[in-house]
């Protein structure tokens, strides 16, 4: 998730222990340590592709933002929920309203 000033990895406790390995070099969930900023260079195409993701991401900001890990039973979890609520306005989609209109795209 992209909050300005942060961009969140959320990684729910049924994860698969291959995307672990694969990412973090554990296969064990609760070896995870929330808040971590940065993520293991690992050389694999997964490890590869989402750190490439993420230096894309990064790239295109004026201002530099941190990559936050946020464990589905952490502490950070309320503040990843917290920016999870729609902030809609008169000229913009709220979120439900931006899926919807994906899926409209998609059928059509």
């Amino acid at each position: 998730m992209d909050a300005a000033d942060s961009l969140y990895l959320y990684v729910g406790s049924a994860v698969s222990t291959q995307f672990l390995q694969g990412i973090f070099n554990t296969g064990d969930y609760g070896q995870l340590v929330e808040g971590m900023t940065e993520l293991p260079e690992l050389e694999n195409p997964t490890s590869e592709l989402l750190r490439n993701f993420l230096v894309y991401l990064l790239e295109q900001r004026p201002f530099h933002a941190k990559v936050v890990l946020v464990r589905d039973d952490g502490r950070q979890r309320v503040e990843f929920m917290r920016h999870m609520i729609e902030d809609r306005t008169e000229s913009s989609m709220s979120y439900y309203e931006f899926l919807q209109h994906l899926q409209k795209q998609i059928q059509n």
